[in-house]
């Protein structure tokens, strides 16, 4: 009896507050960090936005555009989004992709800690990234950057739609604070995004991982705000 109702509570603690159109995401404390403004991008100045399968737009059905190409429509000026995103990378895979490679772009956007975190847990048996080799891979990516001349943002990994997810995904959330306040980087946390779209939830997909075509217009929308705020 106790195993059966520990295994409930467990498999509870992962169900998704389903609505029509997908997921509900979770109201997640926010790890934002300003200075604000301080990215906004001039002219015909390009916007690399490294990161995972949430960066490309994956699983929203053929519907809406992906943040990063909200981004640049509601920048406008000639501004370019470069969509630097891969299924399931962690920050090591995007550190291995452009370890040996120079940016000619004027700011990065670094996007990861969802995939590092494993956030789907026992569901899918992947084992989470250490958070201090988390932390290093996107040190090592803002040095990088930086190196080639370019300014660089951090973008937090975005809510999630469980309970067992969010707790999973928060010490990422709040590394990538730390190391936004320690390195004088701005980090754009997705939480702050979410939070001013309520009405428009649900804002993931059934997954209640990836986002949907309202998520991604609703983040795209929030970051060109923040980024010229």
């Amino acid at each position: 009896m106790v195993l059966t109702t520990l295994a409930f509570v467990a498999l509870w603690s992962e169900l998704p507050a389903w609505r029509l159109g997908g997921a509900v995401s979770r109201t997640a404390v926010t790890v934002g960090l300003d200075p604000p403004g301080s990215l906004c991008p001039v002219g015909f100045d390009r916007i690399e936005l490294r990161g995972d399968s949430l960066v490309i737009g994956a699983r929203m059905g053929g519907k809406g555009s992906p943040y990063g190409a909200v981004l640049a429509q509601e920048l406008g000026g000639g501004v370019e989004v470069l969509l630097r995103g891969r299924g399931g990378a962690t920050a090591a895979d995007g550190e291995a992709m452009w370890r040996q490679a120079s940016t000619d772009s004027d700011i990065v956007l670094l996007a990861y800690g969802t995939n590092d975190a494993a956030t789907r847990g026992w569901l899918t048996g992947k084992r989470p990234v250490a958070l201090r080799q988390f932390r290093e891979s996107l040190l090592r990516h803002i040095r990088q950057a930086r190196a080639s001349g370019a300014q660089v943002g951090l973008i937090a990994p975005p809510p999630v739609g469980t309970r067992a997810m969010a707790e999973r995904l928060q010490p990422y959330r709040l590394v990538v604070a730390r190391l936004g306040r320690e390195e004088g980087v701005p980090v754009f946390d997705p939480a702050e995004a979410f939070a001013g779209c309520r009405k428009r939830e649900p804002l993931l997909s059934r997954d209640a991982l990836h986002l949907n075509a309202a998520g991604h217009a609703c983040l795209g929308g929030w970051l060109a705000r923040e980024l010229c705020r």
